[in-house]
């Protein structure tokens, strides 16, 4: 098979592979058979780029093998994204403070989970990734929420900042103080990568109110030029003691089908915890495909990895140039890591049912409905920039032929 590894501008045939992108956008979007065909995708989020050739040969090499049976302790794996997080992000953790579980999603839930009691309060940052408020309400949690503060960079463009006095009168909850803290750092769906100062403020507040902190930095190797990812957990001793946090191979290297992330636990407490809590779900071996793939992602990946985000620069330009041309009232929210674009209809004047439905069923484009991500989203749709750009230029003349009438 020929390594289209770096070459972006090309990508496989996707349909009848068993894709939830691709293969079951009809049944979830209401599309008929017809529409279904030639609609483009660009909702949830993984890419139509084939992973770097340093993993597929890890997998070829697997299923050359043949045998699948149950796989070593993965501590080669835990090794190699801990190497990966000192040389990519500065931050030097002990391999054996990592713990392997199938999605950062099921990190998320059991840490709401085992470090709340029903009807403990727990602060998400709106607008989110939906499972954020489903961890928080499927625990019989209630969810507190800190919005953040929609204002505009130096260019006039939507921007997000957090709100800290609003944080800090979410995390009192009116003085029970709350139990747990989700953090998506980088922020999806916006985008946007928090400074050091940003997440130094969001960690003294969180000492201050008592305040576990779960940081989900699966997006954190996603960086647009320009932009440097700060690792919660590395800012002091003190903050490393109160934070779990979630990394993955998952969406940097196109993997989340292989069924691996960790958890970085350095506190000895909370890592027991969390440990007895996967033994007694039975979550007990790692699946040796992303055992493979992490552990080649890591070691082989980074090259890829910067040609890639270079690739996605361009097509978060692409989206801003054509919808700018052609949908000048639209407000294109400006990425800095994460390969997602957030853009904001309301200046169009139509409610969301409206604008889905032309979107979907008139262009044949198939993005995230912003209201999926809280009441704060209404009005946005989330475009995946995770594909070639030809196909995603497609996508926007689309768009824009259906919207600018």
């Amino acid at each position: 098979m020929p390594d289209h590894s770096f070459d972006f501008d090309h990508a496989p045939d996707r349909h009848n592979t068993g894709s939830l992108k691709w293969d079951d956008m009809g049944r979830m979007f209401n599309l008929s058979p017809q529409e279904a065909a030639t609609a483009i995708p660009l909702w949830v989020a993984d890419m139509d780029f084939p992973s770097p050739s340093a993993v597929r040969d890890a997998v070829a090499r697997l299923a050359d093998h043949g045998v699948f049976g149950y796989p070593a302790d993965g501590s080669v794996c835990r090794e190699a994204v801990s190497h990966w997080l000192a040389t990519r992000h500065g931050w030097t953790v002990n391999p054996r403070h990592l713990l392997p579980l199938p999605t950062v999603v099921a990190s998320l839930c059991l840490s709401v989970r085992l470090f709340t009691r029903p009807g403990d309060g727990v602060v998400i940052q709106t607008p989110i990734y939906p499972p954020f408020r489903a961890a928080v309400q499927d625990a019989g949690c209630r969810v507190l929420t800190n919005p953040l503060a929609l204002t505009t960079d130096a260019d006039g463009n939507p921007f997000y900042e957090m709100d800290f006095d609003a944080l800090d009168t979410a995390l009192a909850d009116g003085g029970r103080g709350a139990k747990v803290l989700l953090l998506c750092s980088p922020h999806n769906p916006g985008g946007r990568v928090w400074t050091r100062a940003e997440l130094t403020r969001v960690a003294e507040l969180c000492l201050k109110h008592g305040t576990l902190m779960v940081s989900d930095e699966i997006h954190h190797d996603l960086l647009l030029p320009g932009h440097t990812h700060t690792v919660l957990a590395s800012l002091s001793p003190e903050v490393a003691e109160r934070t779990i946090t979630a990394v993955s191979a998952a969406k940097a290297f196109n993997v989340p089908g292989a069924g691996l992330a960790h958890v970085v636990i350095e506190d000895d407490t909370l890592r027991r915890t969390f440990r007895a809590e996967l033994t007694g779900l039975g979550i007990r071996h790692p699946n040796m495909f992303g055992l493979a793939t992490t552990e080649a992602a890591c070691r082989h990946g980074g090259p890829w990895l910067d040609a890639l985000m270079a690739y996605i620069a361009g097509n978060a330009a692409l989206v801003r140039d054509v919808l700018g041309q052609r949908l000048p009232a639209v407000r294109v929210m400006q990425p800095q890591g994460t390969y997602l674009s957030w853009v904001d209809f309301h200046p169009l004047g139509l409610a969301e049912a409206d604008l889905l439905h032309r979107v979907r069923h008139e262009a044949g484009v198939v993005p995230s409905p912003g209201s999926s991500f809280g009441p704060e989203g209404e009005g946005w749709l989330r475009l995946n920039l995770g594909c070639p750009r030809a196909l995603l230029r497609t996508a926007l003349e689309r768009m824009a032929d259906v919207l600018g009438k």
